[in-house]
């Protein structure tokens, strides 16, 4: 909302296409609530929609969007990090990577310096909002689940997500330090609505 506006210039979760004129191509993401994390001496607020904030640890005054000083390709980075706490790693990933409702998805692990040294895309069955991940010793793991996004519904200036339960689960598995070309899906079974009396 803005102040002068006096009402929401920004239109629905996600969908630029149903902002007000006056702010239609300015970025969306001058508020990153969901997380903030101290990572290889920065601070870090993080919303899965986009790339990170840095933020100023003793002013908390935003400084701009951490890229990984121009290596990290993703349009996005989870909000859900998993560092590694033998080595410093962080590993994450990035969702509608190249953009809104694309099925790409970046893996990527920065070092206990800050730096990136790893970026690998893949593509999901169907573009899923994968809100988190697992990382274990050994494997890390992608869920997808159908709650999906559809470049045309956005455009039309409907919701980001809907659910479609014509949709199968998908759990995509991976060696943790392997490639992507290693990542195995298995497809689940497709959710049941329940029906009650």
């Amino acid at each position: 909302m803005s102040a002068g506006a006096r009402r929401s210039l920004h239109g629905l979760y996600r969908n630029p296409y149903t902002d007000d004129p006056s702010v239609r191509g300015r970025p969306r993401k001058r508020q990153q609530h969901h997380r903030r994390f101290c990572t290889a001496g920065r601070l870090l607020a993080l919303k899965e929609d986009s790339r990170a904030m840095e933020v100023d640890p003793h002013t908390l005054e935003t400084l701009g969007e951490w890229d990984y000083r121009g290596k990290l390709r993703s349009q996005t980075m989870t909000a859900h990090t998993r560092p590694d706490i033998d080595t410093g790693d962080l590993y994450f990933f990035g969702y509608e990577a190249s953009g809104l409702a694309s099925r790409d998805v970046a893996y990527c692990v920065a070092n206990k310096n800050g730096e990136l040294i790893r970026e690998e895309w893949f593509e999901v069955p169907y573009c899923a909002m994968m809100h988190d991940f697992a990382v274990t010793k050994e494997h890390t793991v992608f869920p997808v689940f159908p709650t999906t996004a559809d470049l045309a519904r956005i455009k039309a200036g409907g919701p980001h997500w809907i659910w479609d339960p014509t949709k199968d689960t998908f759990i995509g598995i991976m060696p943790r330090d392997g490639s992507v070309k290693d990542l195995r899906w298995c497809r689940g079974a497709r959710p049941v609505p329940r029906i009650t009396s």
